[in-house]
């Protein structure tokens, strides 16, 4: 789990808060996003009308309505936030842009949060015309009526581009040089002028010290932003149902986008080679779903790839029955190799994220995010971010050459709080040959108290409703669930500051039934205890004592925290392992590598594990002397990954640049 510093915390709240405000206060438009009335295809307003996030509040006699030959909403003379009016809710600050005139010779148009007018917009009725307002301010509901005359509004935008909080010196971008002008400014030294309203970050009506320190926070945390991924159809066959999908997928080399969330009812089998399955993301990144939460084939994987050549991009893939993806031959004659799985978030699952295994190699696996998969029945165990083991590779290889053909890459991806390891190598007697790790990350896998709820308690964060436990407790338990849920989000479990032991009496207490396991049926008690747990909470396990000799680990720009046990480990491989820009810090133990035969190490370094590091003879690892600052940075990097993941976008840093 991430560590809990100033900047974490403030931005765990401010989602708790906007999560639960969210709840309350229905859907929040939190893009840009335009509205025409004419297409409503209603007259009259006497109630409410709620369209597509906009609720336009009438009132009887119908001053309020669509007029078709005005091709407008009509807001009634003299409204108020209760009649006459339309309102909306925004995630923060704004430009609104209007297209209307006055059905007078002027009218005074309010936009208000409810409380009080933020302001004003006269308007004329010569003709249509294009006026904005500013909103500066936190998520908040907008009433916006005439206090005066009617007036005609034929086209409603609101864009969050145009507002840049921080940006007081105007160039469009929160720099150092906005903190030092606003610096300047509290010190009299100079004054701000124009920028002085995009000054106030923390919204408490003062402009001082704090806001200078948002400002510096901003800029760092500006440097993560969501990938926008554009994608070309026209090659292709585009579906938006689980039976279109499946339909898709039979014929030969097809080339199938997703163009919506889809629930997925089987496993999806790409057996025949050179498929597709290609989501079209939203303008703002955000990746279309494969949901496998309905699916009705039990113990299965959510896509099953056992061909060459498939590609898989721009999807979330979660709820899956065991693993989201797994590449795998079903038999000597079916080689899975060449495969791409790219641009994708593969969570929930009850196993791993993503397993390539038995003859599976020389596939690529790039910029795809894997998080709090679960196999509940197993307690944990198997449950990997990624898994590339028993036999990932050619049937046999005798020379370097073979291995160097074999490998499964990694690159750009990220694994965290996963139930078992957030990479996995492990062998018996089939070998995985090479695995090749590139700038990827990995932290808090293998802990029981992420998946049973209690790191999310004391963090103040609701319920995470899709972890498998909570899955499998809500299907078997529904009534102890609800008690269960409802008491998690209104704080009444237990304390905030509660043990696990505490926590996990207080929801052994609600709950009627114990979860069933491979060992016999336990409660939330006996899962959280370390002696039943089988997860293992490593970061980047390389191998096991199966794994010979000439298998081959390269890590690159790779970087592991935050485990109970090792950042880096061997698991007893005796195998060769190339460390190049590597870094490991607050595990247990940062580096377990003695054994293995060192054929690259360059810049390795590590800091604040619990017990010393275990490395070949004559290596060392480095602490470097601004190591603190180096781990603010991946952690704030981290917290980012972390946000847009749970808006279904692939965040984007700057730490391997």
């Amino acid at each position: 789990m991430v560590k809990n510093n100033f900047l974490i915390k403030t931005i765990i709240l401010f989602f708790a808060v906007a999560v639960q405000c969210a709840a309350v206060f229905g859907a929040t438009v939190s893009e840009n996003k335009q509205w025409t009335f004419l297409f409503w295809g209603t007259e009259y307003i006497s109630d409410t009308l709620t369209e597509d996030d906009i609720t336009v509040i009438g009132r009887d006699g119908g001053s309020t309505r669509i007029d078709e030959d005005k091709r407008a909403l009509i807001l009634g003379k003299n409204g108020s936030t209760e009649k006459a009016c339309m309102k909306l809710r925004v995630k923060g600050p704004c430009r609104l842009y209007f297209n209307m005139v006055s059905m007078k010779t002027t009218s005074a148009v309010a936009i208000s949060d409810g409380t009080k007018i933020l302001g004003e917009i006269s308007v004329s009725k010569s003709s249509k015309k294009a006026y904005q307002f500013d909103y500066i301010g936190k998520e908040t509901d907008l009433y916006i009526y005439s206090q005066d005359n009617s007036v005609a509004i034929s086209i409603f935008a609101v864009d969050f581009s145009k507002i840049i909080m921080g940006d007081v010196t105007g160039d469009g971008a929160v720099k150092e040089e906005d903190a030092t002008a606003l610096l300047k400014h509290i010190s009299g030294s100079a004054k701000l002028t124009d920028g002085l309203k995009l000054a106030d970050l923390n919204f408490d009506g003062s402009i001082d010290l704090m806001d200078v320190i948002k400002i510096l926070i901003y800029h760092e945390e500006n440097k993560y932003s969501a990938q926008i991924i554009n994608v070309n159809t026209s090659d292709g066959t585009a579906v938006s149902s689980s039976g279109a999908l499946a339909s898709a997928l039979r014929e030969e080399n097809a080339k199938v986008y997703v163009t919506a969330d889809i629930e997925v009812d089987s496993r999806l089998n790409l057996k025949m080679g050179g498929q597709s399955i290609i989501g079209v993301p939203k303008a703002d990144g955000t990746l279309p779903v494969l949901n496998f939460k309905y699916m009705g084939d039990a113990g299965k994987e959510g896509i099953r790839i056992r061909s060459a050549d498939n590609t898989i991009a721009n999807l979330v893939i979660e709820n899956a029955n065991d693993n989201g993806i797994l590449l795998k031959g079903e038999n000597t004659n079916e080689v899975v190799t060449g495969n791409t799985i790219k641009n994708c978030i593969v969570r929930y699952n009850n196993d791993s994220g993503i397993q390539i295994t038995k003859g599976a190699y020389n596939n690529t696996v790039e910029n795809v995010i894997s998080y709090r998969n679960c196999d509940a029945y197993t307690r944990g165990s198997n449950a990997d971010g990624f898994a590339v083991k028993l036999g990932a590779g050619v049937e046999s290889a005798d020379t370097a050459a073979d291995v160097e053909k074999s490998a499964n890459t990694f690159i750009n991806c990220y694994a965290w709080e996963n139930a078992d390891d957030g990479w996995d190598s492990y062998d018996n007697d089939i070998q995985t040959y090479n695995v090749v790790y590139k700038n990827c990350m990995c932290w808090g896998n293998g802990t029981p108290a992420v998946h049973l709820g209690y790191n999310d308690y004391i963090n103040g964060l609701e319920l995470d409703e899709e972890l498998p436990f909570m899955r499998y407790i809500e299907q078997t338990d529904p009534t102890g669930y609800a008690a269960f849920k409802n008491a998690y989000n209104n704080r009444t479990l237990c304390a905030a500051s509660a043990s696990k032991e505490q926590y996990a009496a207080a929801v052994d207490t609600v709950l009627s039934h114990k979860i069933n396991t491979d060992i016999g049926d336990l409660d939330v008690a006996e899962l959280l205890d370390k002696n039943n747990w089988r997860g293992n909470p490593n970061g980047f396990k390389l191998g096991s004592v199966g794994t010979e000799s000439i298998c081959q680990r390269t890590l690159e720009n790779c970087i592991a925290f935050d485990h109970g046990k090792k950042g880096f480990d061997r698991n007893n491989a005796m195998c060769n392992v190339s460390l190049k820009n590597c870094i490991s810090f607050d595990n247990n133990k940062n580096y377990k590598l003695d054994g293995m035969n060192i054929t690259g190490y360059e810049k390795v370094y590590g800091w604040g594990g619990a017990s010393g590091d275990d490395m070949p003879d004559g290596y060392s690892v480095t602490t470097p002397s601004n190591y603190m600052r180096t781990e603010e940075k991946i952690r704030n990097a981290a917290q980012a990954i972390i946000e847009y993941a749970k808006e279904n976008k692939i965040g984007k840093t700057d730490l391997f640049e």
